[in-house]
């Protein structure tokens, strides 16, 4: 084929290589070298369609976007990120410690911070019934029982109002597992500090709050009836809520029979943490006790307030590790079951 100049006077212009007339035509040139028109089809792109990629919703190809629900700062990449459960295994005891202390590390001021918000939340509900006591001590002590049995009804009506609002809070400490385990599978900034992390629980706190609920009043009927059966009950649907919050795919009933496979699967993590609670149970209740012995007598009247106060100061610290501690032995479990890798 011939090598024909350009049209232009350009002297730096380079030469144009003579193309078969299909490929020319195709390309809006005739043989003679004239002006390039529009390719066909009117597309005003070049072919091969090098635009957005396909789809044309700039995502890669594959339906890696974001699954519904997650938003904001905590967008999840479904495959890396989710995993398909059953098709790992289960997780180890030090698996759940080694990412306790990477909780711990990563994101352990923002969930101390959210912690110490909704302790005091709680102090503040809880408040009410603390002076109710601080009155009582003293209507008690001057010997007023009609004043002590107005102030104790009185108690009564004001924790069974303030119990509506503590559930809630627990509610939204069962759906702050979703952004802890984004923390530790995609890394800190998919959390986006405390008000990610909020915004991520709170848009699952209404599941979180029904599974609490539901799993709650099961444990208790159970342990109505004896003991064994809750503490079984309890085993097999502890993963329930955390499932519930952080697995979008699963319906509310699967979300019961995963628990009791995992649970199954992960008999050994489980019961270590159900002792460990045990014994700091136990430990807690030797330390109030003795904590009563001293404020009552020394205290008298308001030995009952400063007990109170005393035991919810110790309780928030002592929870704050037991809730990180058991949302990194849940993401373990259900990371190590569905082949999922903790961020490095």
């Amino acid at each position: 084929m011939s090598m024909q100049p350009l049209s232009s006077p350009a002297p730096a212009a380079p030469a144009v290589l003579a193309m078969p007339t299909d490929v020319l035509g195709m390309m809006g040139q005739d043989e003679s070298g004239g002006g390039y028109g529009p390719p066909p089809g009117g597309y005003g792109q070049p072919p091969g369609g090098y635009g957005h990629p396909p789809g044309g919703d700039g995502q890669p190809p594959g339906g890696f976007g974001p699954p519904g629900g997650y938003g904001g700062s905590g967008d999840y990449v479904a495959d890396r990120v989710y995993g398909d459960l059953g098709s790992g295994g289960p997780a180890d005891v030090g698996a759940v410690f080694s990412n306790f202390m990477t909780l711990v590390k990563r994101s352990g001021l923002t969930f101390t911070a959210l912690w110490l918000a909704l302790a005091a939340v709680e102090l503040t509900l809880n408040l009410p019934s603390l002076l109710q006591l601080l009155v009582q001590g003293g209507a008690v002590d001057v010997g007023d029982a009609g004043k002590a049995f107005f102030f104790g009804t009185g108690m009564l009506c004001v924790s069974l109002a303030n119990f509506a609002g503590l559930i809630v809070l627990a509610a939204l400490k069962v759906a702050l597992s979703r952004p802890m385990r984004a923390s530790l599978v995609q890394g800190p900034e998919a959390v986006g500090g405390a008000l990610g992390a909020l915004k991520m629980a709170g848009s699952k706190i209404f599941p979180a709050l029904g599974a609490t609920l539901l799993v709650g009043l099961m444990v208790l009927a159970g342990l109505v009836v004896c003991v064994v059966p809750g503490f079984i009950v309890a085993f097999l649907f502890c993963m329930v809520p955390y499932l519930v919050v952080t697995r979008d795919e699963l319906s509310f009933g699967g979300a019961f029979g995963e628990s009791m496979r995992m649970a199954k699967l992960n008999a050994g993590p489980i019961i270590l943490g159900i002792v460990l609670a045990v014994v700091v149970g136990l430990v807690l209740a030797g330390v109030n006790a003795g904590l009563a012995v001293v404020l009552v007598t020394n205290l008298r009247e308001y030995g009952l307030f400063a007990l109170s106060l005393s035991v919810f100061v110790i309780q928030v610290a002592v929870g704050l590790v037991s809730w990180l501690f058991w949302g990194a032995m849940y993401v373990s479990i259900e990371t190590s079951d569905a082949n999922v890798a903790i961020a490095a």
